[in-house]
């Protein structure tokens, strides 16, 4: 019985906590890493991590990849004139000079929380939650130029260039270098990079 439990305890304290957080892809004709990644809006670096992959090229047809699985996402729903203006002048606070991919990257951002969980459910609320949005705490711009409410609603419907990042930063400025050590970095976009 000593051994059993001894047994029992052994598993619960080897078992990977984040197996939970993993399914199976087979891989079919075409595929490779960085297309299942793109798909999966994760980053190549964590299927090649999963899988212990010294040449993430070397992938076959029917290999079964693990891959990470996301929190189920929340259902869209309508987003309102206010909300997506709202939404461009954070995108023109935060990356006003950043290249346009890095300010649709910002956009994005927004939605990957509007979708996430464990973030507010409306675009004010994920934008005014405390301590997320400097340029909030500071003062947003009155008015931004028509080009930012296009990206703000491009963030919604042009494919995730920040692989489901929830945060950026820029590493040049942030004060918080030991929080940022504890994200998982997925892309850097002009002087942002984005995580997880």
């Amino acid at each position: 019985m000593h051994r059993l439990v001894l047994l029992l305890l052994s598993i619960g304290l080897f078992t990977s906590p984040a197996a939970a957080d993993v399914e199976v892809y087979t891989v079919k004709p075409g595929d490779t890493i960085y297309a299942v990644a793109r798909i999966l809006q994760v980053h190549p670096k964590e299927i090649i991590a999963l899988n212990s992959l010294d040449d993430p090229d070397l992938i076959g047809v029917g290999m079964q990849l693990k891959v990470p699985s996301g929190a189920p996402e929340r259902p869209p729903r309508e987003v309102t004139p206010e909300e997506l203006e709202l939404m461009a002048k954070v995108i023109y606070a935060e990356a006003q000079g950043e290249p346009e991919l890095g300010q649709l990257a910002v956009g994005r951002v927004i939605v990957n929380r509007l979708r996430d969980p464990s973030f507010p459910d409306t675009i004010t609320d994920v934008i005014y939650q405390p301590g997320q949005f400097l340029p909030v705490e500071s003062g947003l711009p009155e008015t931004v130029p028509a080009k930012f409410v296009e990206l703000a609603k491009r963030a919604f419907s042009e494919e995730d260039p920040t692989y489901g990042a929830l945060f950026f930063y820029n590493p040049h400025k942030t004060t918080r270098p030991d929080f940022w050590a504890t994200r998982t970095k997925l892309v850097t976009i002009g002087n942002h990079v984005f995580a997880r």
